[in-house]
């Protein structure tokens, strides 16, 4: 399923958008080991797959960018739809049951652990900035929550016995200390640290736009 989507750069977006940033052949390597797919959902999307260390398929996030500025397609509406809902509401019309999605989110870039088992990690809230970090940061392993609230114990269980850098985004800093305490305490054999870096060097326009890695880089 995955592979069939892991092809067409040159009609995604947010991977020519990548191109413009990196040259093509570090945009589409960095595309390809992290799994980002091309849909057809609307023209020019991409597709987040999150694929866990065991390689099962959890989702994909299918999301819209400007393939000029980065950023996403919000107007006429926030363009985000999930791989699992498309899939099953078309196995429904057809009568059919069988998914080959594992229906738990996980961290996007979990299926990287298994090959990198001593690096640190490093977690951002967007799969756009863990991809565009992982470029100018190879020595750490990016993955991303999904979302300010996307942090939590399931997702982070497959993170035991390693060294985990949270970068939240600007406004996000004390939010995710908070967070960083219940993980430590329910996985005692991961080390989190809370980077402190954006919310130090933003500045009151770039809080109020809620900037983040990706927007310095």
């Amino acid at each position: 399923m995955i592979g069939q989507t892991v092809k067409h750069y040159e009609q995604n977006n947010f991977v020519r958008y990548l191109v413009a940033k990196f040259g093509r052949e570090v945009a589409y390597a960095q595309a390809q080991l992290y799994l980002v797919g091309t849909s057809k959902h609307w023209p020019g999307a991409c597709i987040f797959w999150q694929v866990d260390k065991a390689n099962r398929v959890r989702t994909g996030k299918i999301m819209l960018y400007n393939p000029e500025t980065g950023k996403r397609v919000k107007q006429p509406f926030n363009h985000i739809a999930w791989a699992h809902s498309l899939v099953g509401s078309k196995n429904k019309e057809a009568g059919q049951r069988h998914s080959d999605f594992n229906l738990k989110q996980c961290l996007f870039g979990e299926h990287l652990l298994q090959y990198q088992p001593a690096k640190a990690v490093a977690i951002c809230e967007s799969e756009k900035t863990a991809i565009i970090a992982s470029v100018h940061y190879p020595e750490l392993l990016w993955l991303a929550a999904g979302s300010l609230q996307g942090l939590n114990a399931g997702k982070c269980k497959c993170l035991e016995g390693r060294t985990v850098i949270l970068m939240p985004d600007v406004n996000a800093y004390d939010l995710w200390v908070n967070k960083a305490a219940q993980l430590s305490a329910g996985l005692p054999s991961v080390t989190f640290k809370v980077m402190r870096l954006l919310e130090n060097i933003a500045t009151p326009q770039q809080k109020t736009e809620g900037w983040d890695l990706a927007d310095y880089l």
